[in-house]
């Protein structure tokens, strides 16, 4: 396991030979490591992050921190050992990076979670780059339905045959494609002195009632648009009143309005009129559209040809095509466009790039098999062959390594569809298209975390064994020097002097301390490599805090503090494991008595509800807000000066908080510089 510990670089993780920014943190969510890379991606320096908890992140955008909080909890709590996460992140300066996060859970021997580390890949230039392909895309397809709707309104008014049917098509396709709440269109009456509505939707009766035939020369916005041919565009009923008082008795239920004139060749034919509820940006290219709608419907009133407004439309697609051609350019994504039926393959530029082709090599299905590596080559095909396939859905997601004709080995992603053609069994594909990717930098990235977790693993065992092996060689001749001392000290084989007496017994003291901080040492390596097991039993409150307190007494009354406990404990009988809780209460109390000069030490119980509570509270030194939580990190001595003047290994309190851990429960701390601390420990109340 990686133990936590201060920030040092790996040449591993952290080293500058890495293309990665790691960051490992605890099961808490806590950083305990921030590699050169990351101060160098992210801007923070290491002291900025460690110690901080997933919901304190500086590095995650405020947006996300809820998304991460959730991954992280998947590999803390949810079983998960792999995961990668994109997310948004803060720099230090406020820029925002967009990065891939490969999380691992580190795990040690035993199969328990040890730490987590992150590799922090930025992907910032090709999420630009992708969001601008989907721009792009999007706006092709919009550019396209908006095309459909053209050839749709094409069709149906080659088959209408009044005016009325005519302003039916154009009212469907209008409000539906713009997201109109309502429209209208009025065409000229009576030698083209008024407008007569010839379809309306979305108003109430009573509101167009009024307004079935009136005069062309009526200041309202229809029936301007329809005398000057301009598009007319009100974005808000104060707007509408102003540009025309005489609306202003008569509010509008839709706050903003287009319209648009219908005029073939110069020869006013009416207006089109759409209403919007909630005001919204009414672009070029809606307008574009809704003024090849109105031209269509005027022509199809004067049964004209519709070729100006589809070749308008054709060329608002081709331009929109460009740029997502563009885009998926800039985004370093290739297209290929393969028939079946003929056999033929077109590869663009990138598409040729990532399988290692020249601008003149030729390209067909042949050759792009013999592109792929040989191991991976059968899949492919398969892959292929599956998507091609009438019954299946014709989508294909792939990725393969490509073998370069110079022997480079690259990986590729694939994504694709196949359109098909005919039903039943004279179902075929005649058409499959898609993009492909280089990943290969993706792939490398995974194989180096993997590298990576196995190191951390073999050091997590290491670290354990050494620890273990270290501890237990060390006990074996200090128990024999304490039960020596204790042999001399009871007069066996002889009495020694008195003056030799206080030597032996200065030798039994510091053999029982040293032998305490390899218990302790013990202690932290079970629990590290998770062999601690918990032994639970009915005990004697009472008699534990007792024991505790013949402990702590002459530790206090050695340093000439006051030591204080309670007289009587309730409840009186648990349920607990008494090594554990004993070893806990003995831990913070003799933690207080080494960090206090003055004062006194105390120690209570209480029943809080469905937990049992042990607070030590002391008038020592206090301990700093940045420290209050890196006090309980394995080894970790916040003041080396003071800590070194005391003794300590700087296990005490991080076994303590373990063992509660274990027991179900928690240790808190609540202290200030210069007015003490007061360590409060939470178990559940089993009677």
């Amino acid at each position: 396991m990686i133990s936590h510990r201060t920030h040092t670089a790996s040449p591993t993780v952290h080293g500058t030979h890495s293309p990665l920014a790691a960051v490992e943190w605890d099961h808490e969510g806590r950083v305990t490591r921030w590699s050169p890379q990351a101060e160098e991606l992210f801007g923070w320096r290491a002291d900025e992050v460690l110690g901080k908890r997933v919901d304190e992140w500086p590095f995650v955008h405020p947006d996300d921190l809820e998304a991460v909080a959730r991954r992280s909890a998947g590999l803390v709590w949810g079983g998960e050992r792999q995961n990668l996460s994109s997310n948004r992140n803060l720099t230090r300066d406020g820029r925002v990076l967009f990065c891939e996060w490969y999380n691992t859970a580190v795990l040690d021997e035993q199969g328990r979670l040890a730490a987590h580390l992150s590799l922090v890949l930025d992907v910032t230039a090709r999420v630009r780059a992708q969001e601008e392909a989907e721009a792009a895309r999007l706006r092709a397809e919009h550019a396209a339905d908006r095309i459909r709707r053209l050839q749709e309104v094409t069709a149906a008014l080659s088959e209408a045959l009044t005016p009325t049917e005519v302003a039916r098509v154009v009212m469907d396709q209008g409000i539906t494609a713009l997201g109109a709440d309502a429209g209208v269109i009025a065409l000229t009456a009576r030698a083209g002195e008024e407008l007569e509505i010839a379809d309306s939707r979305g108003y109430r009766d009573e509101r167009t009632r009024p307004w079935r035939r009136f005069p062309l020369a009526t200041p309202v916005p229809i029936a301007e648009a329809a005398r000057t041919g301009e598009v007319i565009v009100l974005r808000s009923q104060e707007e509408r009143e102003a540009r025309y008082p005489t609306l202003a008795p008569h509010p509008s239920d839709y706050p903003m309005s287009v319209s648009v004139p219908l005029v073939v060749e110069g020869e006013p034919l009416g207006a089109m009129g759409l209403s919007f509820a909630v005001a919204h940006d009414f672009g070029e290219e809606d307008r574009s559209f809704l003024v090849a709608l109105a031209r269509q419907c005027a022509q199809a009133v004067r049964r004209s040809t519709l070729y100006l407004a589809e070749r308008a439309a054709r060329q608002e697609a081709e331009r929109l095509e460009e740029r997502l051609r563009l885009a998926l350019e800039s985004a370093a994504i290739g297209t290929w466009d393969f028939h079946p039926v003929t056999g033929t393959l077109v590869w663009d530029a990138r598409c040729r790039a990532v399988f290692g082709f020249g601008p003149e090599a030729h390209v067909d299905y042949d050759a792009f098999l013999t592109a792929v590596h040989p191991e991976d080559r059968e899949r492919a095909d398969e892959v292929v062959r599956r998507a091609l396939d009438p019954a299946g859905d014709g989508r294909c997601h792939a990725q393969y390594r490509v073998l370069w004709p110079d022997g480079t080995v690259r990986w590729a992603m694939a994504r694709g569809r196949a359109f098909f053609e005919g039903e039943g069994g004279e179902r075929r594909a005649t058409r499959f298209v898609g993009t492909i990717l280089d990943v290969t930098a993706r792939r490398e990235a995974e194989a180096e975390r993997s590298r990576l977790y196995e190191e951390a693993l073999a050091a997590s065992r290491a670290k354990t064994s050494f620890l273990a092996t270290m501890s237990h060689e060390l006990r074996t001749p200090l128990n024999a020097v304490i039960g020596y001392a204790d042999l001399l000290l009871a007069g066996i084989p002889e009495e020694i002097p008195g003056r030799a007496r206080g030597q032996v017994e200065r030798i039994d003291q510091a053999s029982r301390h040293l032998l305490s901080i390899i218990e302790e040492i013990l202690t932290f390596s079970r629990i590290d490599a998770g062999r601690e097991v918990v032994s639970p039993e009915r005990i004697d409150l009472r008699e534990l805090v007792r024991e505790v307190c013949s402990i702590a007494e002459p530790l206090a009354d050695g340093r000439r503090l006051r030591f204080r406990a309670p007289e009587t404990v309730r409840p009186e009988v648990v349920v607990t494991d008494p090594r554990k809780l004993r070893q806990i209460l003995i831990n913070l109390v003799g933690n207080a008595v080494k960090f206090t000069e003055n004062g006194e030490i105390v120690l209570a119980v209480e029943a809080d509800g469905a937990w049992l509570v042990f607070r030590v509270s002391d008038t020592g030194i206090g301990i700093a807000p940045e420290h209050l939580e890196t006090i309980f990190e394995p080894f970790r001595q916040v003041d080396q000066g003071t800590t070194r003047s005391v003794g300590g290994t700087g296990l005490g309190l991080a076994v303590s908080r373990e063992l509660a851990r274990l027991l179900g429960g928690e240790v808190e701390v609540r202290s200030e510089p210069g007015q003490g601390s007061t360590f409060t420990v939470r178990l559940p109340l089993v009677a």
